[in-house]
């Protein structure tokens, strides 16, 4: 299948072009042989770039849309992926745990257009994985994402997706935001940036039937900042 760069912030040389198709392949191999659909964000990879731990996260446009005016369907990858590399130097500058950021390349890839977002790999698991799998810690988990979470709350921002599942707790103990492609401007009162984060993390919860506790012990976090902010 060939492969065409259409926009890339990094240099890529023949051998590591040919790297991320190889990547890229075994992704949709992969994608393929669970009857998933070859549009959206596909399961994420790594790969080694620049002597660099890299994680790769793909996202293909496609569908009607995308069919009809391929020039608009390329607008959409490029502005997504680009939205999402720019949130996230935004976020490492500001002081917030994300992901280093290393780049994004914009893919022909057939008829799809394919962007990927290209951040350093940082070992960890989700706390939505987390939660299914040990339900005794789950307070101490939450407990390590307030300060994050307190830092978001400053910035002149709202997080739409913000929920367990774009959570990483990183090997190194540390609590890593995700899915910045989310992030819109925007300026809210703090109780109503509280009560919008309460409600997005109990969804989640509920959606993906996670213990209660993990309901439970958030809405404790927000209680707590709800009374700071009356008393101020």
């Amino acid at each position: 299948m060939k492969l065409k760069i259409l926009e890339s912030n990094i240099n890529l040389n023949p051998q590591e072009l040919s790297l991320i198709r190889e990547t890229l392949m075994s992704v949709v191999r992969h994608q393929v042989s669970r009857n998933g659909p070859l549009t959206g964000r596909l399961p994420s990879a790594r790969i080694n770039l620049k002597n660099t731990p890299v994680h790769l996260k793909v996202s293909v446009l496609g569908g009607t849309v995308g069919k009809l005016a391929p020039f608009l369907k390329l607008s959409f990858a490029a502005k997504r992926v680009k939205r999402e590399f720019f949130w996230l130097n935004v976020f490492n500058l500001a002081g917030l745990n994300v992901p280093k950021p290393f780049g994004y390349v914009i893919l022909n890839f057939g008829v799809k257009r394919i962007g990927i977002l290209l951040t350093h790999f940082v070992e960890g698991q989700t706390m939505s994985s987390i939660f299914q799998e040990n339900q005794i810690s789950i307070s101490s988990y939450i407990s390590k994402l307030e300060d994050e979470f307190i830092k978001l709350l400053n910035l002149p921002v709202i997080h739409l997706d913000f929920h367990p599942g774009n959570i990483l707790v990183g090997s190194d103990g540390k609590v890593y935001l995700l899915d910045l492609a989310s992030i819109r401007v925007g300026r809210r009162s703090k109780l109503e940036l509280l009560d919008f984060y309460f409600k997005r993390w109990r969804r989640a919860c509920l959606k993906h039937k996670l213990p209660d506790e993990s309901i439970h012990y958030f809405a404790e976090i927000i209680a707590r900042l709800k009374n700071e902010q009356s008393i101020y």
